[in-house]
């Protein structure tokens, strides 16, 4: 995460439809917080942090080599794989982009046959429809796409996005959201790069 620039790919990427995201949850849905561990681009940081994982870097500069599989729904995301691949390069991850098609990424990604890869989940308007299907484990279901693909468990996410989803009152789901929050962005399943804003076209000349 702190090897990468978040508002590069927002403006570069996503030509500024969009803003670099904090966490799990939106900040245009119900019960987000923006009080969490954030990973801004410090590549100092990142290099530290490989260092501290035993990932020397060798007479080329390569530390260690990860396949990238990208998603195939069109150029843009040929362009997020390839500035992924150019910004790990900068701390020496040297990133081998994998094309794909829909359906084989789509069965990769539901049996784990993957190393790294993007995605852009919906929040279906509320984290007990959109966001927990992610992270809890009783969703780890290998062979299924969108479910809980990075195999996260963590007892106490589960005990709050239950609790979230059953809670009458708004304060007690915030208070178990936030919590989640918090918890999620330490232990960084996975980085949340961009919240992407979907243009919306209309026409004036009423039909």
């Amino acid at each position: 995460c702190y090897a990468l620039d978040k508002q590069l790919f927002t403006d570069a990427i996503f030509f500024g439809m969009g803003e670099p995201a904090t966490g799990p949850i939106s900040k245009r849905t119900r019960f987000y917080d923006s009080n969490v561990t954030l990973y801004d681009q410090d590549t100092a940081k990142a290099e530290a942090l490989l260092d501290e994982m035993g990932l020397a870097a060798g007479d080329d500069g390569v530390r260690t080599t990860v396949k990238f599989m990208r998603l195939p729904w069109g150029e843009t995301w040929a362009r997020f794989a390839e500035m992924v691949q150019q910004q790990l390069a900068v701390v020496g991850i040297r990133v081998e982009i994998e094309p794909s098609d829909p359906a084989s990424w789509t069965q990769r990604y539901a049996n784990w046959d993957f190393q790294m890869t993007s995605n852009y989940p919906y929040q279906f308007g509320d984290p007990a429809l959109g966001v927990s299907r992610f992270f809890i484990s009783s969703n780890i279901r290998q062979g299924v796409a969108y479910s809980n693909c990075t195999g996260y468990s963590n007892p106490e996410v589960d005990a709050l996005f239950d609790a979230g989803a059953v809670a009458v009152r708004d304060e007690d789901r915030q208070a178990a959201y936030t919590k989640v929050q918090q918890i999620l962005t330490e232990d960084v399943p996975m980085c949340w790069l961009v919240e992407v804003n979907f243009p919306v076209f209309t026409d004036g000349r009423g039909f």
